[in-house]
């Protein structure tokens, strides 16, 4: 009589390849979701720019503030005549001296020259082209930074 069943050694190859093929696959999707909050970071930063140039065609000055989106009052620096609510970082991580850490994700805007311009910047999980090390105009950087400025 033969016995039919899988071997010690077939069942430890299977879930050899089973656990490569996950941990590829994971990999992946972790890459996937950063350049995803990559994306809606500089969505983001579109949007308040949109909604800081309708504040200052009414206005003839941009909104006079200077903050991080960690903070308490960065969903309201533009009325919501312009936009119902100021999007903040997907992560909006503040660790503090942002100019130096690498996961450091938080929203910065500035008005500089009495409001006459302003700068909104971010820092990237992924670097793409164009990006810096400080923003000349607020004193804010970071690595993998991103500056919209107007």
């Amino acid at each position: 009589m033969k016995l039919r069943g899988f071997t010690l050694i077939e069942l430890l190859v299977v879930i050899s390849i089973i656990s490569l093929l996950s941990s590829v696959v994971m990999s992946s999707l972790n890459s996937a979701r950063s350049k995803a909050r990559d994306a809606r970071r500089l969505s983001d930063l579109r949007q308040i720019l949109n909604a800081a140039t309708l504040y200052y065609q009414d206005n003839g000055t941009y909104p006079a503030y200077s903050g991080w989106s960690s903070w308490g009052n960065w969903s309201t620096f533009i009325p919501s005549t312009y936009i119902d609510t100021v999007p903040a970082d997907p992560q909006n991580i503040d660790l503090g001296a942002c100019a130096s850490q690498l996961n450091c994700h938080i929203y910065h805007y500035c008005s500089y020259n009495s409001n006459a311009n302003f700068s909104i910047s971010v820092n990237l999980e992924n670097a793409p082209k164009g990006t810096y090390t400080s923003d000349p105009n607020c004193g804010t950087g970071g690595p993998n930074l991103v500056v919209v400025s107007q």
